[in-house]
């Protein structure tokens, strides 16, 4: 689950910027994927990385979003080494 932040929500005073809130549940995931969660990492990150590009503001409403959310998710995940299998 993402949750961006709200324009206009109070802050304190920082020079850091808010995206929002991400919330991983490693338990569900591994469910999911059918395996122990103690072994799932690889889709955490892929969790995140789609949770923090929700926050950034894009969507998969539409076809087009869709095919510029993940692309840009893939070439994230390859910066940081992960392998995109999850779908």
């Amino acid at each position: 689950l993402s949750f961006p932040h709200p324009a206009g929500f109070p802050t304190p005073e920082s020079s850091e910027v808010h995206l929002g809130e991400i919330y991983i549940n490693i338990q569900r995931t591994a469910e999911y994927k059918g395996v122990s969660s103690r072994i799932l990492l690889w889709p955490c990150d892929v969790l995140l990385v789609h949770g923090v590009l929700h926050c950034l503001g894009y969507d998969h409403k539409k076809k087009g979003d869709i095919i510029a959310m993940e692309r840009l998710e893939t070439q994230l995940l390859r910066r940081l080494g992960v392998q995109r299998s999850m779908r």
